[in-house]
């Protein structure tokens, strides 16, 4: 899934909501990225040390 949101408040509430929808699946991977940054990854879930 992708999702694109203008105001980073949102993008961020999206990213925990999916993070309790989808989370418990295997091998989900959920990843925030700044697109206007050069596509800078703003958070990971599950962190990179799992």
């Amino acid at each position: 899934m992708r999702g694109w949101w203008a105001d980073q408040a949102t993008a961020e509430r999206k990213y925990l909501r999916w993070i309790g929808e989808r989370g418990g699946r295997e091998g989900t991977r959920i990843t925030l990225i700044d697109e206007a940054d050069g596509g800078r990854v703003l958070k990971a879930w599950p962190d990179q040390d799992r």
